[in-house]
């Protein structure tokens, strides 16, 4: 997870405590992320850079069924979501 995570965000310094639950699914694989940040950032600001990020979807309602999927919103898809 680590190497993959630092592949991914083409950083190899990027400090990694992950923990793993493997589901298997026919496309893809997916992470949860908590971000810690040199300084302190609004949910606004944090979305703002995340959606501007080249080759990121950023989906995140506050809903039922408003995050992605691997199956539904990623497959056959290049960009991270």
């Amino acid at each position: 997870m680590v190497l993959e995570t630092r592949k991914i965000f083409a950083d190899p310094a990027l400090r990694l405590s992950p923990s793993c639950v493997r589901v298997p699914v026919f496309d893809g694989h997916s992470e949860v992320l908590h971000i810690h940040t040199r300084r302190p950032l609004s949910v606004a600001e944090a979305r703002q850079l995340l959606d501007a990020a080249p080759g990121v979807c950023l989906m995140d309602e506050r809903r039922p069924g408003g995050y992605p999927t691997a199956a539904v919103d990623a497959a056959g898809k290049d960009a991270v979501f």
